[in-house]
């Protein structure tokens, strides 16, 4: 899976990344001001999410989460790859996936009461914020764990989809079951490596 994953980066980079971000350099942009500009963007979309405008708040969140994740590509480009960089885009990557389920829990509370969605939603949340947190306490750990599917690529596209297609709930049943099965797997392969 990783190795499928990684083979898609390759293309995903030559496409779209390198690209944009020579362009933002050019415009004088920073990696960490368009890593905040990129959170903006996905704050205003999930406001629409809340709201239901789904169509646009997909949109809007599909932009936020272009330019999150071309702010690595902007400071490799540039040679301006720091510590400080790198934190602030791991936190802000949690802050940005975690303001869109709550712009989609909140339209459930607040718009059209579902307890359901809301249930599903507060799962797809924990298991999403698991996912990325074992994978980095393995790394601090010196454990390798790149193991498992539904990465925040993959969340994102199904979420983006759904919200476009204004069907937030199936992203819900598709990212309750994947994120689950994949915070569990990641779990695993990090135990089992933790033996070697």
């Amino acid at each position: 899976m990783e190795k499928f994953r990684q083979k898609i980066r390759f293309y995903t980079k030559k496409l779209y990344e390198e690209p944009i971000s020579k362009i933002l350099l050019s415009l004088k942009l920073t990696p960490n001001i368009v890593t905040i500009l990129g959170f903006i963007i996905t704050l205003i979309g999930s406001f629409y999410v809340y709201q239901g405008n789904f169509l646009i708040g997909g949109i809007i969140v599909a932009v936020g989460t272009l330019l999150d994740s071309i702010d690595g590509s902007m400071a490799r480009l540039s040679n301006n790859e720091s510590k400080l960089g790198d934190l602030l885009d791991s936190v802000v990557d949690r802050f940005s996936e975690g303001i869109i389920f709550i712009g989609i829990a909140s339209y459930y509370i607040f718009n059209e009461f579902n307890d359901l969605a809301i249930f599903l939603t507060i799962i797809t949340l924990l298991c999403s914020q698991l996912i990325s947190y074992i994978r980095a306490k393995c790394e601090s750990l010196g454990i390798e764990n790149k193991s498992g599917f539904f990465t925040r690529v993959e969340r994102s596209i199904v979420i983006i989809v759904c919200l476009i297609i204004s069907q937030p709930l199936i992203g819900l049943y598709i990212l309750v079951i994947g994120t689950s099965l994949s915070s569990i797997w990641r779990l695993y392969s990090g135990l089992n490596n933790a033996k070697n």
